[in-house]
């Protein structure tokens, strides 16, 4: 799932998908996107777009989620990190979520 939708996140679900695999475009940042049409074809993908989603589909996303079968990424920071991280985001270059860890 691609929350954030600013190509470069798209770009990058596209790359990191297994066979058969399947990217739900949910955020919109940007209009449009890069795609590497190579992975899309080799690795028979399928792309869909949502717009929301309801009560089930939320419950079946956390109930994936603590199954442990979903493996998002995460980037740990510290306190000191923020900027950068805030800065990655900007570019649009990060994959994953910012996690700052507080001692």
């Amino acid at each position: 799932m691609d929350f954030a939708g600013f190509g470069t996140t798209t770009a990058a679900g596209v790359n990191v998908l297994a066979k058969y695999g399947t990217l739900v475009q949910v955020g919109m940042g940007r209009s449009e996107a890069p795609l590497n049409t190579y992975q899309l074809i080799n690795k028979q993908l399928t792309i869909k777009g949502s717009s929301s989603g309801t009560r089930e589909d939320l419950a079946a996303l956390l109930e994936l989620m603590r199954s442990g079968k979903l493996h998002p990424p995460i980037n740990r920071i510290t306190q000191a990190q923020i900027p950068e991280a805030i800065d990655k985001l900007r570019e649009g270059g990060n994959v994953g979520r910012f996690i700052a860890i507080y001692d």
